[in-house]
């Protein structure tokens, strides 16, 4: 793998001035297999667990997530702020110890040390005190020969034969050196070189059509397009990027899925409880008629009465059956009838009214289910604090702008949101009376905006196709895409999310040419 020793050796000597000293003022869980220091710097240390085990200072934004598993519960309890004394790394095998200084509320300070074990698929994260005493592991394990993985054990480095490279000048003809992956050995063999492993830190990245691959310097026998980063945290960061996001998309989209999918659960029971008892109501608007069928009878019941039976004069003078409470006297049981046909009324009234805002609420849901596929990291958590699942701070919500997409084309631009609080800042905020407005017919999808002075019809095709990219209906053909100018486009009032209504629209159909959208957005 390209994240061996040597990367590591190199990785941390471009770290450590960065970390050794620094105060750790949070540390954020991500999820199962990510989580990150806050430095008081301002950095953002990202260690990625998982079978492509990785460390980097990232820019990425994160999302706090909660996380009960033991480990990551005491290794907050442990770090968060802590001093950070020392980055170093076991000979050149890949294993990175984290030394902290710890102090209490009475100011007694104590050492611990977090192991990161970047083993591939063997990864492993444990925390020790200062006599190397195990205070908790992520993955115990008592399967390895010399080595006891469980609290309270002392911890123990892996055995291992290789031999460190950096201590020495020969050259073998195969692999038995430490933390050497067989990428690099290839490169050593054929320069016939054990010193390039001291080659001055090129970040670079190997583009190729079967797989991207990366390392700290450059590697002659890997094929490719070479791209150069100005750092490591960069390159990994570029590399992983996709993959990091992709693993921090899948919880998140985990958490806001169940979250959306029982809010639907909850609405569509609560429409089906509606509709019975509209259907209910229904029912009851009989007793209208019941009611002036009494009336007219009244003077032939008798208090004690539990029944009478009169012509119905409504339908052909059929007889017809009237229930009584003989408790009561004949009018309180036709004050009470026409009561019951009352409420009847008025529950229907209120019930039309009510399973339209429940539908509503279902059409909201289901439509986020949408912004969710189509979602990327930002826009996840500005779902999440539309959702009041997180916190935002006032600041936040009242100064950052929404992370909509830019698209440049011949001489016009192109805005899209990805979520409602992206779709009713771009429409209703962002966007100018004569911007074009764009949205696929009939299906969920994203508000687009188009702006330019000399619009031309590939102008307006081009906006079309990415508005049906970014719509419930992106993997059809000839898609009804909707435009008008921004000025005849109105936000329907008291409604969820960002619907509007808009008149003067005109219709193309489009089938979207994804590498031609590629190319034009903005980064």
């Amino acid at each position: 793998m390209s994240f061996d020793g040597v990367f590591i050796n190199h990785l941390l000597k471009e770290l450590s001035p960065f970390i050794i000293n620094q105060r750790i003022n949070k540390l954020v869980v991500l999820n199962d297999h990510d989580f990150v220091m806050l430095l008081s710097n301002k950095k953002k240390l990202l260690f990625n667990i998982s079978s492509n085990p990785n460390l980097h200072f990232t820019q990425m934004d994160i999302i706090n997530s909660t996380n009960n598993q033991r480990f990551y519960v005491s290794l907050k309890r442990l770090f968060d702020n802590s001093i950070i004394r020392n980055i170093k790394q076991h000979n050149n095998d890949r294993i990175i110890l984290l030394e902290i200084e710890k102090y209490d509320d009475l100011g007694y300070s104590a050492q611990y040390t977090l192991i990161f074990e970047a083993f591939g698929k063997m990864y492993n994260l444990i925390i020790v005190d200062e006599n190397f005493i195990i205070q908790e592991v992520l993955k115990p394990s008592t399967l390895e020969s010399n080595r006891l993985l469980i609290n309270k054990n002392k911890y123990q480095y892996p055995i291992t034969n290789k031999i460190n490279p950096f201590k020495t000048k020969i050259i073998y003809q195969t692999n038995e050196y430490e933390g050497v992956s067989n990428q690099l050995f290839s490169e050593i063999v054929l320069q016939n070189n054990i010193d390039l492993i001291n080659n001055k830190t090129i970040p670079t990245l190997f583009k190729s059509k079967n797989k991207n691959k990366f390392y700290c310097f450059n590697l002659e026998h890997l094929p490719g397009e070479r791209v150069v980063y100005d750092n490591l945290s960069i390159l990994l960061e570029q590399y992983f990027y996709q993959t990091n996001q992709e693993n921090i998309l899948n919880h998140e989209q985990k958490l806001l899925l169940n979250h959306v999918n029982k809010e639907i659960i909850k609405a569509t029971k609560k429409l089906n409880k509606q509709i019975e008892e509209k259907k209910e109501a229904n029912n009851n608007l009989v007793l209208e008629k019941i009611g002036l069928l009494l009336k007219s009878n009244l003077h032939l019941v008798k208090k004690g009465f539990s029944s009478i039976t009169v012509k119905d004069y409504y339908d052909k003078n059929k007889d017809i059956k009237i229930d009584l409470n003989p408790l009561i006297s004949p009018s309180e049981n036709l004050d009470k009838i026409f009561n019951k046909y009352k409420k009847a009324k008025r529950t229907i009234n209120y019930l039309e009214i009510q399973i339209k805002e429940t539908k509503s609420s279902i059409a909201y849901f289901e439509d986020l289910l949408t912004q969710i596929e189509l979602a990327k990291f930002e826009d996840l958590k500005e779902i999440i604090f539309e959702l009041n699942i997180g916190k935002p701070t006032k600041k936040t919500t009242k100064t950052k702008k929404p992370n909509f997409d830019t698209y440049e084309y011949n001489n016009v631009k192109i805005y899209v949101g990805k979520n409602n609080i992206q779709n009713n800042y771009l429409t209703h905020s962002f966007a100018n009376k004569n911007d074009y407005f764009f949205h696929v017919k009939g299906i969920p999808g994203s508000h687009t905006i188009l702006r330019g002075k000399s619009i031309t019809n590939d102008d307006l095709i081009f906006a079309a196709e990415i508005a049906a990219l970014y719509s419930k209906a992106k993997n059809s053909e000839n898609i009804q895409v909707d435009y008008t100018l921004v000025k005849y486009v109105k936000k329907i009032p008291k409604t969820y999310g960002s619907y509007v209504t808009y008149k003067n629209q005109k219709t193309l159909s489009v089938t979207p040419n994804i590498d031609k959208i590629n190319k034009a957005i903005k980064k």
